[in-house]
């Protein structure tokens, strides 16, 4: 049946319009009701009349129906400005043709002008859909599409103008055609449907819903009123339509016997076919008149449905045999409607245009428009509130859980060098000598800063020096005999003390930033190291996180979790976005024109009805809210352990990092600060060495001025020549001074020894000596055997010489000197023959029981065994000659005190020996007898030879005053240089010499108590760079320098 010649189909007359004059009632309302011009207007009434002209004599095409609509749009907008209809101030009158009986028709009502325009538009329509063959699938498909606008235009034309204005827009016509053109629509299908073969139910539906849309037209047809309103084309009408009822209906039996023959159903299928094959008959006898295209449609049916049936029945005879039920007992067909009619929108946009009278817009409007806005607001607002609601919660809950999603799952970051630690890399690649010269340069500052230590400490030994040697000579020749030494000299020399305490200043504050400095470059220098290496090496030093499977998983469900409340809040965000931009964006003002007051509500509610889609979005969204945060919990509860690793491992990768950033950018700085050092102590370096030069030049004026005057006292006080007498001993006492001056050259043995700049170590044998003891002696005076203590107090009742003759002087301050061992007490007992000088003899004592004895027969040449040891290993010239006394200098690296028996030779400094203890602490020493400083001397007499009947000398002899302290070494003293003796002793008092530490030890200088016969040590200033000061406090550090600023050495 898809090639069935196509029936023909039945179209309308357009209705033809007559005169309507508009524009002077149009100006005169505008006039009066808006106040405003009209000749303002005049534009937009001539588009309106050129518009309805064009509509008028419309062409017959689709562009046809377009300019149909879009005046139906603008006479809809110009009602809704002026009113125009029945009854109202701008009411005009409009007339148009009546299709069926030809007369003409006026009316006051722009309505009226509307209706007959919507009457056009479906009847074009109805002649566009019949005018095409429908040969074609496009062809079916376009009159289908016809045939529904023209029921769609009657059918509105019915709904909205009830009235009638002609009987052609009677309620009865407008029914009728409305039937007719959705029966028309639906054969069209029906005919697209056989031809793309669709199953033979589905047609049969189709053929008997296009039988029941006819009925519903024939029942129109058959009504007397219609059948007089139509006049002479209801007959034509009515015969067709029912020609194509039984046609149809035939077809539709047709395909329910094809469906029953699929079924094997063989019964049936001849009681359809029989069925069908009877219709036919009936629409053929219809037919008698019709076109020929109807006869060729009928004769093809016949055909097709002809052969079913016989072919059906011959089979069911002779195969199948099955009982042909009646069609009664048959069930039903029934139709499916497919078609509608396509409603009209006179007010759309797109059809319409734009409103031509836009600029005129009624109070009416504004006002219904202001309260569209108030009911979008309220939308607006009960959205936003439920949306703040729960964004609120969210914060509150992702506050209270510190979940930050860029953090939690970056596992991947600690796997790569950070991008600015990689700059720092790359910048020491191109740089390999990096660590090399930061090290070179802190070596040369080390040597540059050793160098000036001991450049001043030079200074110090020079003026330390000096300064002890003037003491010496002070008390040797007494203050008058001393006398003022050259004042330039002296003036000089206190220039070079304040230079040096100025520089050693500097130099102390300077070493603060040195140290500084130096720290800061280990420090920094592994870290330099690292950088500079390969970046695998970097890679390794950096934290990495050490994970376990289930860590993993941990962290990916979390942040899985995470990115599902990140994409809530985005789509909740894009939701509020869009329902903002949507209410702000929707203006009906342009409907509210058009529409009536009574109608507003419910235009309000179909407006509205636009954000229903984005309200249950937003609603679906919120609700979800909830679900999420619980999932959310029960993984950051699971995430605890993990976030623990994590963050410890943040902050050593953070720490490591901000370290190695650190290193490098501390590189620079330390650079500049080492050149800044050199150059410091370069210049400081120039001038201490100057310094030094001049305190040389200036110490040995000093000497060379003391010894002049030193020579000078003695040749007044020379002693008368001695007699020549052999010499056991030479060849010992040699022996004993070339070890006492040791390797030095000649020029040299005057001098002071060079002094450590370390710390002493105390001499085990000062501090712990054992006591002597010796067999009673054949000396005057001795009673019996008697220790000597070699450090410390002489025990009482060991010496039994006169009373002292003179008391000793006051102490006299001065600056403390280089630290000397001290000799050993030398008691009668002992009987020790001191020596002044290899060339010189003993010295006689000036007093009884002190002194060289008469010769002794059988005076032993071996020291007895408990002197043998170490200790007397320096053997002692004897004496030559029996002089009662020699005025001569004496030797300062002892001082003597004779006995009434002489005694074996023995070294007058016991051998040092190293120890690893600690220093012991000093002895306390008793106070000697108080003696008059200006005592007269005593004339020389010559030595008596016996203890109890003791001779006064002529001069006191000098006793030597040396500090004590405790060295490694024994450092040697100028044979030229005479010590002075404070004055005698009695037989009962010893004057032991105080022991004090040294004056360069660590730490704060010990305050030992100060002996009478000895200089008071001023207070003493230690410092960590000098190790103590050697002068008083004028020349001490005052205060330490700036860390990491190097001080100027000139103010």
């Amino acid at each position: 049946m898809e090639a069935v010649p196509r029936m023909p189909m039945i179209w309308l007359d357009l209705k033809e319009a007559g005169d309507f004059h508009f524009q002077s009632a149009v100006k005169k309302f505008v006039l009066k009701n808006y106040g405003e011009n009209p000749e303002a207007y005049n534009e937009e009434l001539k588009k309106l009349e050129l518009l309805r002209q064009n509509a008028i004599r419309v062409a017959r095409d689709f562009e046809g129906c377009s300019v149909l609509r879009k005046y139906l749009g603008q006479l809809h907008y110009l009602q809704s400005r002026v009113p125009m209809g029945s009854g109202q101030e701008a009411a005009v009158a409009i007339t148009w043709t009546e299709i069926f009986s030809g007369k003409s028709v006026a009316h006051e009502d722009i309505k009226y002008e509307q209706a007959c325009i919507l009457y056009n538009l479906g009847a074009l329509h109805s002649m566009l859909g019949a005018m095409d063959k429908r040969v074609s699938e496009e062809g079916m498909k376009v009159s289908c599409t016809h045939f529904q606008c023209a029921a769609g235009a009657f059918a509105y034309l019915r709904e909205h103008f009830p009235q009638a204005f002609s009987v052609d827009m009677s309620r009865q016509i407008l029914t009728l055609n409305v039937n007719l053109m959705l029966g028309q629509a639906q054969e069209c299908l029906l005919e697209k449907s056989m031809l793309d073969n669709r199953k033979s139910f589905l047609v049969a539906r189709i053929s008997a819903q296009v039988v029941d849309y006819y009925k519903e037209a024939c029942r129109a047809l058959e009504n007397p009123d219609t059948a007089s309103l139509l006049g002479r084309i209801q007959k034509d009408w009515k015969k067709l339509v029912q020609m194509k009822i039984y046609y149809f209906a035939a077809v539709a039996h047709l395909h329910m016997g094809k469906q029953a023959e699929e079924q094997q159903k063989f019964g049936e299928r001849v009681a359809y076919f029989q069925s069908a094959l009877d219709k036919l008959n009936e629409a053929i006898k219809l037919a008698k008149g019709q076109p020929d295209t109807v006869q060729d449609a009928l004769r093809f049916a016949m055909d097709v449905i002809g052969g079913k049936y016989n072919s059906a029945k011959k089979d069911n005879d002779f195969i199948y045999h099955e009982a042909v039920p009646a069609l009664d007992t048959l069930q039903p067909v029934k139709g499916a409607p497919l078609v509608k009619p396509l409603p009209v929108n006179p007010t759309d946009p797109a059809v319409t245009g734009p409103d031509i009278f836009a600029k005129l817009v009624p109070m009416a409007a504004h006002e219904a428009s202001s309260l569209y806005s108030e009911e979008k607001a309220k939308l607006l607002r009960e959205m936003l509130a439920k949306i703040e609601d729960k964004n609120e919660v969210l914060d509150q809950f992702m506050d209270s859980m510190q979940l930050d999603p860029d953090t939690v799952d970056n596992l991947d970051a600690y796997n790569h060098i950070p991008p600015q630690l990689m700059e720092k890399c790359a910048a020491l690649s191109v740089r390999p000598d990096t660590v090399k010269n930061l090290v070179q340069s802190m070596q040369v500052l080390s040597g540059v800063f050793t160098d000036v230590e001991a450049s001043l400490k030079d200074i110090r030994d020079l003026l330390e020096e000096d300064e002890l040697q003037e003491q010496k000579l002070q008390e040797t020749l007494g203050q008058a005999g001393a006398g003022p030494g050259p004042s330039v000299t002296k003036a000089e020399l206190g220039e070079v003390r304040r230079e040096w305490a100025k520089y050693t200043e500097v130099h102390e504050k300077a070493s603060f930033t040195n140290s500084e400095l130096h720290r800061a470059m280990n420090l920094h220098v592994g870290n330099l190291r690292l950088l500079s290496g390969p970046l695998d090496q970097v890679r390794a030093a950096l934290p990495t996180p050490a994970l376990t499977p289930e860590d993993k998983a941990v962290l990916q469900n979390l942040k899985r979790i995470l990115a599902k409340v990140q994409e809530m809040r985005d789509q909740r965000v894009s939701l509020e976005q869009q329902l903002r931009e949507l209410i702000q964006k929707d203006d009906i003002t342009a409907s509210l024109v058009t529409t009536d007051h009574s109608e507003m509500k419910k235009l309000f509610e179909e407006q509205l009805k636009k954000y229903d889609q984005l309200k249950v979005y937003l609603e679906q969204n919120l609700a979800a809210q909830d679900n999420v945060l619980r999932a959310l919990t029960e993984a950051n509860v699971q995430y605890a352990a993990v976030r623990r690793v994590l963050s410890e491992l943040d902050q050593k990768w953070n720490s490591t990092l901000q370290t190695l950033v650190a290193s490098y950018e501390a590189y620079e700085d330390l650079m500049k600060k080492s050149q800044e050092g050199k150059d410091f102590y370069a210049d400081l370096e120039s001038k201490v060495a100057a310094l030094l030069e001049r305190a040389q030049s200036l110490c040995r004026a000093q000497e060379a001025a003391r010894q002049q005057l030193l020579d000078r006292e003695l040749k007044k006080k020379a002693p008368p020549p001695r007699p020549t007498a052999p010499k056991p001993l030479l060849s010992r006492r040699e022996e004993g001074e070339a070890a006492e001056a040791g390797d030095q050259p000649e020029e040299l043995r005057s001098l002071p020894p060079d002094m450590m700049a370390g710390p002493r170590l105390p001499d085990p044998f000062l501090g712990t000596a054992a006591p002597l003891h010796f067999s009673p002696g054949p000396f005057p005076g001795s009673t019996g055997p008697a220790t000597h203590y070699l450090s410390g107090p002489l025990p009482p009742g060991t010496y039994s010489g006169p009373t002292q003759l003179m008391q000793p002087r006051a102490a006299v301050p001065m600056a403390p000197g280089p630290v000397l061992y001290p000799a050993p007490v030398y008691t009668s007992e002992l009987g020790l023959v001191p020596r002044s000088s290899p060339q010189h003899g003993i010295v006689s004592s000036p007093y009884a029981g002190v002194g060289p004895p008469q010769p002794v027969v059988g005076l032993p040449s071996a020291p007895p065994p408990q002197f043998s040891g170490p200790e007397l290993a320096m053997a002692v010239r004897p004496a030559t000659t029996t002089v009662d006394s020699v005025q001569a200098p004496i030797s300062s690296h002892m001082a003597p005190r004779p006995g009434p028996a002489p005694a074996p030779p023995q070294p007058c400094f016991p051998v040092p020996q190293p120890v690893p203890q600690s220093v012991p602490q000093p002895q306390p020493l008793p106070a000697p007898a108080p003696t008059s400083a200006s005592a007269p001397a005593p004339a020389p007499a010559p030595a008596p030879a016996s203890a109890s009947a003791p001779a006064p000398a002529p001069a006191p002899a000098p006793t030597a005053s040396i500090w004590a302290t405790t060295h490694t070494t024994a450092p040697s003293i100028p044979a030229s240089t005479s010590l002075p003796i404070s004055g005698p002793r009695d037989s009962h008092t010893t004057t032991p010499l105080p022991f004090y530490s040294s004056a360069w030890c660590f730490g704060t200088a010990t305050t030992h108590p100060a002996h009478p016969a000895l200089p008071r040590p001023t207070s003493r200033h230690s410092s960590p760079t000098l190790r103590g000061s050697a002068f008083p406090e004028p020349w001490a550090s005052s205060s330490s320098p700036h860390p990491g600023i190097w001080p100027c050495p000139f103010p």
